[in-house]
């Protein structure tokens, strides 16, 4: 006759114990070999495009120029002396434009308004936009510089001062 062999309970315990201790020593080292990675990003706000500098690169017959820049906006005025009766009255304007955003600036167009005074004859100012073309991309965090000429033409036999006042140039893009 086999004798049945009986298994006390300490043994149960015991046995039971050990491979709850087992569970939990490879439990907490999977869990201490884990890689932890801790830290800040910081994003900006998708910036701006503005214009970072302005100021006049040439010039003829101008007596005075005065100018201010907020963003994609320049305002300016210029005086041109005629006393001594020349035919080139200019100014020539070097703007940058700064793309401080995550994205590309398409550059569309300048458009330059002004109100010109002047005491008679027959007056005519145009633009000129030098430098850039329409449609160019400045990339993102990156400048382009180009020029804006303001030219005048009289009519023959006008010796007065031309005024050109509350210049304004804006910039503007395709987005």
């Amino acid at each position: 006759m086999k004798k049945k062999m009986k298994i006390r309970p300490e043994v149960i315990i015991g046995i039971l114990l050990l491979f709850v201790i087992s569970f939990l020593t490879v439990g907490y080292a999977t869990y201490t070999t884990l890689l932890r990675v801790n830290g800040v990003s910081t994003f900006e706000p998708n910036g701006v495009a503005y214009i970072s500098a302005f100021s006049v690169y040439d010039s003829n017959n101008v007596l005075s120029e005065t100018h201010s820049v907020s963003g994609l906006e320049a305002d300016f005025q210029v005086e041109f002396s005629n006393h001594g009766a020349e035919d080139d009255y200019h100014v020539t304007y070097e703007v940058t434009i700064t793309n401080d955003s995550f994205y590309s600036y398409d550059f569309t167009q300048a458009v330059v308004d002004s109100d010109v005074t002047y005491a008679g004859g027959a007056i005519n100012v145009s633009y000129t936009v030098t430098g850039i073309d329409y449609g160019e991309t400045i990339p993102s965090r990156g400048s382009k510089t180009f020029y804006i000429t303001v030219n005048v033409t009289v009519a023959e036999g006008y010796t007065g001062d031309i005024t050109i006042e509350q210049h304004r140039l804006n910039v503007q893009n395709g987005v």
